[in-house]
């Protein structure tokens, strides 16, 4: 976990996602290297580049290595991404559905708390961009005596971790992007605890409010951007309460 002051993480995403496997049990999905929205960041050349920075020669066939980094690349290292402000049109034009989607507002602290971010497994970093990506000038890891190939691969990843998973091409700044990794084979990061507020974009349908609220416990604060003349998008404070029916409980 990086030393920061940052209070907030902002997770953009269409509304029907949100309802329907983000709310049920309040976490967030995790993809793969593959599935990232950067051709040259997902191209499998990277495994090849990484068995290239790992100095083992004779230990391992280099087919069967390239094989073992491509399944950890793709079944184990996992990320989620976060932006570091809501007030980003490209992610809300993107990720939030035209302003028909929403932006949720995460407790920073909390989250890192509640998905282990001390355990050394996992991390959350904010993207650095570059105008020139380098993944062939990867640290090498020198090492003959282990036997363990996967414990090898592990390595050499967390030795160029920043290089790998926290680097990305300037074209993307607009983004400013923050990445949860963990490096532990799961499918989802919790944010139960972490949730702090929803912001709707300013073509959310309020029709679609009430199945939001049915899967919530109060404390969480609601919002709606309103784009203002100058490009800016203005936070407003909304009281959801008036969208709820009476005596209306999830556990009814």
């Amino acid at each position: 976990m990086e030393n920061t002051e940052r209070k907030y993480l902002y997770h953009f995403t269409k509304r029907e996602i949100l309802i329907e496997h983000i709310l049920p049990n309040l976490e967030l999905k995790l993809s793969s290297l593959k599935e990232t929205n950067d051709l040259v960041e997902n191209k499998l050349l990277i495994r090849s580049l990484i068995a290239n920075a790992i100095d083992v020669t004779g230990l391992f066939n280099y087919t069967d290595l390239r094989q073992e980094i491509l399944y950890l690349l793709k079944d184990v290292c996992k990320i989620c991404c976060f932006s570091d402000d809501y007030n980003l049109s490209r992610m809300w034009a993107t990720y939030g559905d035209r302003h028909k989607g929403v932006c949720l507002r995460i407790d920073y602290e909390v989250f890192c708390k509640e998905n282990g971010l001390k355990n050394n497994k996992s991390y959350l970093k904010k993207v650095v961009y570059k105008p020139k990506l380098n993944y062939e000038l990867m640290n090498r890891l020198r090492s003959k005596n282990e036997s363990n190939k996967r414990e090898i691969i592990i390595k050499t990843i967390r030795k160029n971790i920043k290089t790998i998973f926290f680097t990305k091409h300037k074209d993307w700044i607009s983004e400013s992007e923050i990445r949860y990794l963990t490096l532990e084979k799961k499918d989802y990061c919790s944010i139960i605890e972490s949730l702090d507020g929803i912001i709707l974009g300013e073509e959310f349908e309020n029709k679609y409010l009430p199945s939001i609220l049915y899967q919530l416990d109060t404390g969480i604060d609601f919002f709606r951007i309103q784009a203002l003349s100058d490009g800016h998008l203005l936070l407003k404070n909304i009281d959801v309460e008036l969208q709820k029916p009476i005596n209306w409980s999830k556990n009814q």
